[in-house]
């Protein structure tokens, strides 16, 4: 591909950095008369001096522009949908800015340096697109996968393309997210990165746009550029103010803006208007550009009903012969200004505040002393807030920490995008307001996760509980708003205490979080330091006589409490549960609780009844097989009024008394109705097997039923972007993906796949760091392709897993550097890093753990060195804990190897003298089987312990043991032999492609893991008297496995080398 250059340095310095040639402020053009399309009439910036410029460049640079007008083209054709036609106009101001003014290192995406772009416009995405692969970074063939199912080229951006920032697509977003990025530029960060957003003018006409704008002026936040592009025409006819420049430059300036206007066209005037956008000042720049809508294409050119439709195939084509044909130049933008980031301090444990017992505290007081709490911990911690500071008590951290507080105003819109802006920057934002209006800023909260945004959010005044403010401040459809969100993480706490712990868990949760506060005070009802999981409840109230179980959260718990009183004076025993965790919801504790109590179960929110705890317990009960429930749920269900809180709690319903009366009513009755509405229909049970749903299952499916999970063992690029992998995970019950060395090796040398990456490899780079680039990329969509599922089964499964270099197997402080690299370039809380089980890998296994790092434990044979495995695993949690780090999460698995144990044994066997051949001969194919049994049979009995149960009190998860290797090696075995043999509970089977099919089509899972246990220790005892040393055999399969990941490794660095030769040579 030909290069176009950009300017030199000391141009680009000449022309932006030094103050003895600072422009004058630019005059703005007249408004011109509506419909004169933009041409030489439209005037250009005055008073800057035009930079000398080749004329080859020049015309290099409107070639270049062709190249991304036909590349549009091309995709939106190929896709037959899109908006060619939005992406056109804009063209001429992208490749000015990609060339002479954009600070991107195109090789580190993460790179904090450098500058943003957010294309707010986000229906240009083909314009986007075509800009990347003019960047060398997206490939032709990937260009002409855009729309198509499996490909990160999504209709709107998204940061499956690790060159955006957010998603955009919902209008009126991108210039308030570039607010918060810009924020941590001047205030956070102090780097000198600018950010520049692309905006439509039919967005001008939404309220957080200029939400943006004022916050952007009251900040001064002059690293912040936007621009415009006027091109007349919306999706329906023309937009309010068509091509009247002077009216966008009028309400940019009222705002505090300086305005710029300029023919969006002319490559000149634009890189001119840029020029004096970058000047240093605090003042942010709008940039009106003129432009033409399908500008270079006749048939499309400023023509209404264009709007996101697509050329023919035949108008394509003549479309591109006019525009000179396909070209594969190349623009490379300027690297950023090289700058010290500020110094991050090391994050401390959190000294968060402790109530007593006796104290009445209000949950949103918490969680303001919580805050401020996290914020001395932690200096990553950011909170914004909507003009309520003094309400939902984020004043406490405003004035712990005023550097970085920042008010919002009454700008919930604009609170929700700074802080995913925020996000970007890698910074840890909460935003507060009242729960109600958080409702103005949903469109945000639900495109934040489509950012996949780590995001806090805290939502007070919620209920009727609020009292005499009446229903206008009442948050009633927060909790439904918030469980809605994918990936979302819900709680709504009772007490200060958990509040407070909540608070602390939410700084290191991915995703959307959601916290819920209560306006009045209300008891303590726990000890400080107590721990609440995501996904976890507590049973308040507890009997082997209970006959009811009462599920509620938040102020309803306490009223809960107070009926469980008056029910144990009447002589009805009842469960009650504070469901903490509304997403996700408690479903084991839920369904044993209802088992428990005769299946008598109440519901108590203050919310309305729809979309909140109550429909979350439901669902709950509905899940997998039904549990049959006589139910009343008590919610609020008619508009309230102004009044006490405790008027209110009993007009709604949802008081001690009404749930008292519900309990008499269900206990007395075999078929309920609560507070005059009638209850929820029990749902039918499944039939067929224990544990199948009512459609048929297949054996994949029935195993996670028995509590196995199957991960696949391969991994490639057509798996990954070719849609297979998103099949095997919604049809076929897969639920994780490992790698390895020779995987990857074979996947580099067999395809064409990876040829792009090794191709855009700068000559410095070695062999090896561009294998471990391509590994990170594969393993980063892995990641997002399983993250679904992640999150559903509350970070059990959804896991994939990167392999460190088998080099390294001996090297501990090399595993332990290498694991913490790969963790931060991924960057996925569904990623563990496969480290060897060697000797010299246990010490990394558990740094890397205590560090906050899944790890998935490999090449093990033997249980005595499983059981050093587990030792590690336990001191690592304990570790976090003793440092009051959350354990609630950390994901691991010990990958025990199976087959590779009985072809080793087998030829022992079959080497015995005759004397000794009818026992080998009964032995074969036993060995890898009874030793995996005994493994798990120690695996239960680690598990069982009182240490291990101390770690469970925290949130910890068990490791469970994976099996590796459960290919047959001997022809002679079924295809499924090993798969068979162990199905077992809090397992993991990985299996080949190949064997994933067998099993898929004639698998029969049984639990078979704790049959013949005895029969295994004395298989083991009899290979012993045969002179056959396990031990022995399992010290060299360890040894043999290192050097047979050693070998592939060092084969797939040799196909990139030859792939690298035959490149340079063509």
């Amino acid at each position: 591909m030909d290069k176009i250059p950009s300017p030199s340095a000391s141009e680009k310095d000449s022309a932006t950095e030094q103050p003895d040639n600072k422009p004058e402020r630019a005059a703005t053009s007249p408004s011109h008369a509506e419909g004169e399309p933009p041409g030489e009439r439209a005037r250009k910036p005055s008073g800057v001096r035009k930079q000398a410029e080749p004329e080859r460049t020049e015309q290099e640079l409107r070639d270049f522009a062709q190249q991304l007008r036909v590349d549009i083209l091309r995709c939106t054709t190929a896709a037959g949908s899109g908006h060619p036609t939005s992406s056109l106009s804009a063209v001429e101001l992208m490749t000015v800015l990609v060339r002479d003014h954009l600070r991107w290192d195109l090789e580190h995406p993460t790179n904090p340096s450098n500058d943003h772009l957010v294309f707010s416009k986000g229906h240009a995405s083909p314009l986007l697109y075509a800009l990347l692969r003019g960047m060398g970074v997206v490939s032709a063939s990937e260009l002409l996968s855009y729309r198509t199912f499996g490909s990160r080229l999504e209709g709107h951006p998204t940061p499956l393309v690790p060159w955006v920032d957010v998603a955009t697509g919902s209008l009126g977003q991108g210039l308030p997210i570039a607010v918060g990025i810009a924020l941590c530029g001047k205030f956070l960060d102090a780097l000198p990165y600018r950010t520049w957003v692309l905006l439509g003018d039919s967005e001008m006409s939404e309220g957080s746009v200029w939400e943006a704008f004022e916050h952007a002026r009251h900040y001064g936040l002059g690293n912040l550029i936007a621009i415009l592009d006027m091109n007349r025409l919306g999706q329906r006819g023309e937009t309010p103010l068509g091509w009247n420049a002077s009216a966008y430059a009028q309400r940019a300036r009222a705002f505090g803006w300086r305005a710029l206007e300029v023919d969006g066209h002319d490559l000149a005037a634009i890189s001119e208007a840029y020029a004096e956008a970058v000047q240093p000042t605090d003042t942010p720049t709008l940039i009106i550009a003129r432009t033409v809508k399908g500008k270079g294409v006749a048939l499309v050119e400023d023509k209404d009903g264009w709007h996101g439709k697509t050329l023919d195939e035949e108008q394509c084509k003549k479309a591109i012969e006019a525009l000179g044909g396909v070209r594969n130049a190349v623009i490379e933008p300027h690297r950023p200004i090289a700058r010290e980031a500020p110094e991050v301090h090391q994050v401390k444990p959190v000294d968060l505040p402790t109530y007593e017992p006796s104290e009445e505290v209000a949950t949103r007081k918490a969680y303001g002393e919580a805050l401020a709490a996290l914020g001395a911990a932690r200096p990553d911690t950011v909170v914004l807030d909507a003009e309520v500071n003094n309400s939902t008590y984020a004043e406490l951290f405003a004035k712990a920490h005023p550097g970085r507080y920042f008010e919002m105003f009454i700008s919930e819109q604009q609170m929700v995008a700074a802080a995913v802006g925020m996000s970007v920057r890698r910074k840890v934002p909460f935003a507060s307001t009242f729960a109600a209006f958080l409702t103005r800023a949903y469109d945000f909260i639900r495109m934040a996760a489509v950012s996949r945004a780590n995001l806090r959010l805290c939502g007070s005044h919620a209920g009727v509980a609020i009292g005499e403010d009446g229903p206008s401040q009442m948050g009633l459809e927060d909790l439904a708003m918030m469980r809605a969100v994918h990936g979302s993480t819900v709680y709504y706490p009772c007490c200060a205490n958990q509040t407070a712990q909540l608070v602390a868990a939410m700084a290191e949760q991915q995703g959307i979080v959601y916290l819920r506060t209560t306006r009045g005070k209300t008891p303590v009802l726990y000890e400080a330091g107590a721990s609440f999981p995501a996904g976890g409840s507590k049973v308040l109230r507890e009997s082997a006589d209970d006959r009811v179980t009462i599920v509620a959260a938040g102020i309803t718990v306490h009223e809960a409490l107070k009926a469980h009183e008056t029910l144990e004076a009447r002589g009805i025993h009842a469960r009650v549960i504070d469901a903490y965790s509304i997403k996700p919801i408690d479903a084991g504790q839920l369904r044993a609780a209802v088992r428990a109590t005769g299946g008598h179960l109440i519901i108590v929110e203050d919310h309305w009844a729809e979309g909140g705890l109550g429909d979350a317990v439901r669902e709950a009960l509905a899940a997998d097989e039904p549990v049959l429930a006589r139910l009343a749920h008590l919610a609020v269900r008619d508009m309230p009024s102004s009044g006490t809180p405790e008027q209110l709690l009993q007009a709604a319903g949802i008081d001690a008394e009404s749930i008292v009366n519900a309990a008499e009513r269900l206990i007395g009755v075999s078929a309920t109705t609560d507070h005059g509405t009638a209850s929820q229909p029990a749902p039918r049970p499944h039939s067929g097997k224990p544990g199948a749903c009512a459609t048929a299952m297949n054996p994949i499916q029935r195993l996670a039923e028995l509590g196995q999970s199957v991960w696949l063992d391969f991994i490639d690029s057509s798996l990954l972007r070719g849609g297979e992998l998103e099949r095997r995970i919604r049809q076929d019950g897969l639920r994780g993906l490992t790698s390895n060395p020779t995987i990857f090796q074979k996947a580099i040398a067999s395809s064409n796949d990876y040829d792009d990456l090794i191709q855009r490899a700068s000559a410095p780079d070695t062999n090896e760091a561009i294998l471990e680039r391509l590994m990170v990329r594969d393993l980063e969509l892995a990641c997002d392709l399983f993250r679904p599922l992640y999150d559903s089964s509350h970070g059990v499964d959804g896991l994939a897993s990167i392999e460190i270099a088998p080099s390294l197997a001996r090297d501990t402080a090399g595993s332990i550097e290498t694991a913490r690299r790969l963790w931060n370039q991924v960057e996925r809380p569904n990623l563990m890093v496969k480290i060897p089980g060697t000797r010299d890998g246990l010490p990394a296994i558990e740094q890397s753990l205590t560090a906050g790092i899944n790890v998935n434990v490999t090449l093990l044979f033997s249980v005595s060195r499983y059981l050093e495995v587990v030792e590690a695993y336990f001191r690592a949690l304990e570790a976090r804990i003793a440092a009051n780090e959350p354990i609630d999460r950390i994901a691991s698995v010990a990958s025990f190897f199976v087959s590779r144990v009985d072809a080793k044994v087998d030829k022992a066997l079959d080497a015995l003298p005759s004397s000794s051949e009818a026992q080998g001969k009964a032995l074969r194919g036993r060995i890898a089987i009874a030793n995996a049994k005994i493994a798990y049979e120690a695996f239960e009995h680690a598990y069982s312990g009182e240490r291990w149960k101390r770690l469970a009190a925290y949130g910890a998860r068990p490791q469970r043991l994976l099996w590796g290797s459960t290919s047959p090696k001997d022809p002679h075995y079924p295809d499924t032999y090993y798969a068979e043999a162990l199905v077992g509970a809090q397992t993991v089977d990985t299996m080949t492609p190949e064997c994933f099919e067998a099993y898929l089509d004639h698998g029969d899972p049984e639990p078979r893991l704790e049959q013949e246990r005895a029969e295994a220790h004395q298989q083991l005892a009899r290979l012993k008297t045969l002179g056959i040393d396990l031990d022995e055999v399992t010290r060299t399969l360890e040894d043999e496995g290192v050097d047979a990941f050693a070998e592939s490794f060092d084969k797939a660095v040799k196909s990139i080398a030859t792939k690298r030769r035959q490149d340079k040579a063509a």
